[in-house]
């Protein structure tokens, strides 16, 4: 569902729209209610607003939009687990800062549970990442498995929903790390990373196992088979238009949902 949506009839409008034969029905309106719902988003780059593409149909994205259609999610009364894959920002310097914060606040709103670090997020000022964190005293929804930030983040997080839980921790891809400069970051590869929390993660038994990976497709594939017992793989790799359902990922139970550029969709 491209977070372009703003009412029930954009909605209905949307859903009857096929994309080059890959897409159904995707009026969640109308679908069966779930015991809980997954809302995954990511790789905003700094596009606050509307990404700004040519042609008023591909005005996507958007924080206001985005609000909007989590807000009709949990009209429905479906129990919503809100995972971010990160990159909120790209480059650095004083607007990224703004855009940041403004966007951490904004998912703060929202009431995210977990946001993941981008490589270009992991390039401001430690800082401004620490003033994000903890801003409003509460707990952070920052979560990673192999990013430490002067030890205040968590490794990964268990989520209650529709009497069920779900666990759900983050990685940035080795392929990453280099560009992540600063001494007061520490960063592990992310297979022992996975590995030394792994324990501790399936001991609270929880129904759902869910990976966000800052990474590219294949390394996310590499991940989710090394560990088997996740179910859902979000990568951060792939250019442009996201697949419209989850994948299979050989030689592993689990599945892999992109979430395109731009914040373009949800």
């Amino acid at each position: 569902v491209d977070s372009q949506t703003a009412t029930s009839a954009e909605v209905e409008s949307n859903a009857n729209t096929v994309e080059s034969g890959v897409t159904e029905r995707l009026d969640f309106m109308e679908w069966p209610p779930p015991k809980f719902a997954l809302f995954l988003t990511g790789r905003q780059h700094g596009y606050i607003e509307p990404c700004g593409c040519t042609g008023l149909a591909n005005q996507k994205g958007g924080l206001a939009r985005r609000h909007s259609v989590l807000e009709q999610v949990r009209k429905l009364g479906w129990p919503t687990v809100t995972l971010d894959i990160g990159n909120q920002v790209r480059r650095f310097g004083v607007q990224p800062q703004v855009k940041f914060q403004t966007t951490i606040q904004a998912l703060r709103q929202m009431k995210y549970d977990v946001i993941a670090f981008g490589p270009d997020d992991l390039r401001l000022s430690t800082g401004e990442l620490i003033f994000a964190m903890v801003g409003d005293g509460g707990n952070t929804p920052f979560t990673s498995a192999n990013v430490d930030v002067i030890g205040v983040v968590p490794t990964f997080q268990i989520i209650a929903a529709g009497g069920h839980k779900v666990g759900v921790t983050t990685v940035l891809g080795d392929s990453h790390h280099e560009r992540v400069a600063s001494d007061e970051l520490t960063v592990t590869p992310s297979v022992d990373a996975l590995r030394g929390i792994w324990p501790e993660l399936e001991s609270a038994s929880c129904d759902l196992y869910v990976l966000l990976a800052h990474a590219s497709i294949e390394e996310s594939q590499a991940l989710a088979r090394a560990f088997p017992r996740f179910d859902v793989v979000v990568p951060a790799g792939g250019a442009g238009e996201p697949t419209y359902h989850p994948e299979p990922i050989g030689e592993s139970d689990a599945v892999l949902v992109q979430v395109g550029t731009k914040g373009m969709y949800v």
